[in-house]
């Protein structure tokens, strides 16, 4: 997979940090899809949004599994727009990963099948617009199973969050190749919601011990909700000058 640009950086980070799972419904009250959205601001400046949506559990493979999905669309500075599609069982590993973006009007699919019995991984590559394609198969090690795409990292992230404990180094699956993002600190504190409101959460402090993009820096911070919900409040990542900052829509 490609090196992600700036905006797809920040939503390697921080698009999908996210939410704890619901309490059990019956049979006649089905567990609702989630979907979140969040504006992605630069020096105060809109610059694009993010749009997050975790299915119902169900079937797939013999797991129990859930479809995470990430649209992002931004403006001002980069022109890119990107859908991020995959497919998770129960523990966040995952199983099917689509990543259909657009830059510059150039369109690229990337799509990865993970069969973890026989301990390979299946990627596909279209480029539309060009009508050409290419398929590959690569062996990976057993290591992999505990890897994860950059959206179910913070879905795992959020639900660990009680037992969590820091400095830990989490795994992630990022240009198709496994890394760790450092997890400095976990701690308590009062955070405005999306009615202005304070409400209490979980400030969790993180480090990205690997090259990023030039203008992108290494340093974020999430901030859950603390409660059943495990909404997400607010993000920020470190820049060259200034700061991202992510913040969901009002309700």
């Amino acid at each position: 997979m490609r090196k992600f640009d700036i905006i797809r950086k920040t939503s390697i980070l921080t698009a999908a940090f996210a939410i704890s799972v619901f309490a059990n419904e019956p049979p006649d009250a089905p567990e609702p899809d989630l979907n979140l959205g969040f504006d992605v601001l630069y020096g105060g400046y809109k610059i694009g949004e993010i749009d997050i949506t975790r299915s119902q559990p169900f079937q797939y493979e013999d797991h129990t599994s859930r479809e995470l999905e990430c649209r992002i669309e931004s403006s001002v500075l980069i022109d890119h727009r990107g859908l991020y599609r995959s497919i998770v069982d129960d523990q966040y590993t995952v199983a099917y990963l689509l990543a259909d973006n657009t830059t510059a009007g150039k369109r690229r699919i990337d799509e990865y099948r993970f069969d973890y019995d026989k301990g390979k991984i299946r990627i596909k590559t279209e480029f539309p617009q060009r009508g050409e394609s290419s398929s590959t198969e690569k062996d990976f090690s057993r290591a992999d199973k505990t890897y994860f795409d950059s959206i179910s990292l913070i879905f795992r992230l959020s639900e660990a969050l009680d037992t969590l404990k820091a400095p830990l180094y989490v795994p992630v699956f990022v240009y198709s190749r496994s890394d760790s993002i450092l997890i400095r600190s976990i701690n308590a504190e009062d955070v405005a919601g999306p009615d202005g409101k304070s409400i209490a959460a979980k400030h969790v402090s993180g480090y990205i011990p690997f090259n990023t993009f030039p203008g992108v820096g290494r340093e974020f911070e999430i901030y859950i909700s603390d409660d059943d919900e495990r909404i997400p409040l607010r993000a920020e990542i470190q820049m060259a000058l200034g700061r991202v900052e992510i913040i969901p829509r009002p309700r």
